[in-house]
């Protein structure tokens, strides 16, 4: 009996395990076909500023920020911020990145070469409002682009997506937050990705339509002007083919290398899906509904079995008690009606012996 008791609860615990495996199983891949990326944003800027109060006629300048690798993959992406312009007078001006924007290791390439300055704390006023911005830790590095070429094109909202051709300065440096991210499960990945940029081209919290005088009152000194007109990109490089586009804003430039091109700030993102990773998460999502039906009905069989057995118990052990008390009635009622018998034939004895002959 003993052996019989352990068998059925190893059964028992054997199907319990399997089946919290199987729910176990289909709730990650569950959570991993539906899983999203974060897409909290970016917190940092990049921008350009011209050097005076007024804005440089016959003149254009673009600011871009690319991904030194394909998809700036890492937790601090390798970035490019590159200044071009060009036009008939030298642009000297002023390139600022803060917040995780900020590079570390930053190379300067091209150009002259300045070094990156680093600002604990720079503090501009906006004229156009009179307010006063403390935009905390920020570098600096000095753009003097002494020989442009002459502008092909005007940069205009209906030529955004045309070539910009100038003399360029750039840097290069790690970034201090990703901007690619991914949803992780343990040791899986999740076929959703997401970028998520800097804000290129203003100051956070100014009107990306704004093009005012700036004054440097901390880190900075003097007057200093937004270019305009002026260009704005972004790209993230060569992206997965076989990768759609859920969402992006703003809209793409070019989707095959996660492109924007503006001529107003914006701080762009977009989320991407793998197709065949996708494809191949759902397929174990229909195999993990499979087995978790099959072991969801050995696990409702096992407890219903572990419910009657209890009854089944009891009856069996009343009609054990039945049949043991069933020989001993009949053993007690032969005894009754053969004594009964005897007493019948003791009294019809004696009247046969009292009636006359």
């Amino acid at each position: 009996m003993d052996n019989r008791r352990r068998g059925a609860a190893a059964k028992y615990v054997t199907v319990v395990l399997v089946a919290l495996l199987g729910g176990l199983a289909f709730a990650a891949v569950s959570a991993t076909v539906n899983g999203q990326p974060a897409t909290d944003p970016f917190q940092g800027w990049v921008m350009i500023l011209g050097q005076g109060n007024k804005v440089e006629e016959h003149q254009e300048v673009e600011l871009a920020v690319h991904a030194l690798v394909s998809g700036a993959p890492g937790d601090r992406p390798e970035l490019v911020y590159t200044v071009a312009a060009c036009g008939s007078q030298p642009f000297r001006g002023v390139l600022l990145f803060g917040g995780d924007a900020r590079l570390s290791n930053a190379r300067v390439f091209a150009g002259h070469r300045s070094d990156v300055e680093e600002i604990p704390n720079l503090v501009v006023r906006d004229d156009s409002t009179g307010s006063i911005m403390e935009l905390g830790a920020v570098q600096k590095l000095d753009i003097e682009i002494e020989h442009l070429p002459a502008c092909l094109s005007s940069v205009s909202p209906d030529r955004v997506d045309s070539g910009f051709l100038g003399a360029a300065q750039e840097v290069a440096g790690s970034a201090g937050a990703p901007v690619q991210r991914t949803w992780e499960l343990a040791w899986w990945t999740g076929p959703r990705t997401t970028y998520v940029w800097p804000l290129v081209g203003t100051f956070p919290g100014v009107s990306v339509h704004l093009r005012g005088v700036f004054e440097g009152i901390q880190g900075l000194s003097g007057s200093w002007t937004i270019p305009t007109p002026g260009r704005f990109q972004v790209s993230a490089g060569g992206v997965n083919l076989r990768a759609d586009v859920e969402v992006a804003r703003p809209e793409l430039s070019d989707e095959s290398s996660l492109t924007w091109v503006g001529v107003h700030p914006f701080a762009p993102s977009a989320r991407l899906t793998d197709v065949e990773a996708m494809s191949a998460w759902q397929q174990g999502l229909i195999a993990a509904s499979i087995a978790l039906g099959i072991t969801g009905s050995l696990l409702a069989s096992v407890f219903f079995e572990w419910a009657r057995r209890p009854v089944e118990q009891r009856v069996t052990a009343r009609e054990s008690t039945l049949y043991r008390k069933q020989p001993k009635a009949r053993s007690e009622d032969s005894r009754t009606a053969f004594a009964l018998l005897i007493v019948v034939m003791l009294i019809a004895r004696a009247w046969q012996k009292r009636r006359p002959h």
